[in-house]
């Protein structure tokens, strides 16, 4: 769309600017050209980003089970979508079980 843009602004006699082309298919070729150069990096990075999901996913499946020792760490939107889901507590086993909520430390750093 974009180069269908430029296309018609530098086909439409720029007299205005100041600008005149004698060939208006070099500018309009190097702005198509530049922003396909543009989205497939933007959409390399997309790619890459939800590669990465995707490889996280795998490994949480792999490596847990759903159960009380290995619970899965994945949303709970995503599980509830791919049909996984982890056991459930009773009441009486919690108290007996580690917790398995994750452990964060407070870690306060001042800058001087």
């Amino acid at each position: 769309m974009l180069g269908v843009a430029a296309y018609f602004f530098f086909a439409s006699g720029t007299d205005n600017t100041g600008l005149l082309l004698n060939y208006i298919w070099v500018p309009t070729v190097t702005i198509i050209m530049g922003s396909y150069v543009i989205a497939s990096a933007f959409f390399s990075v997309y790619e890459m980003a939800i590669d990465t999901l995707f490889i996280c996913f795998l490994e949480d499946v792999e490596r847990n089970d759903g159960s009380d020792q290995k619970p899965y760490f994945m949303p709970r939107r995503l599980m509830l979508l791919l049909g996984k889901h982890n056991a459930k507590i009773r009441p009486g086993e919690a108290s007996s079980k580690k917790s398995l909520a994750p452990v964060y430390s407070e870690h306060r750093v001042t800058l001087k």
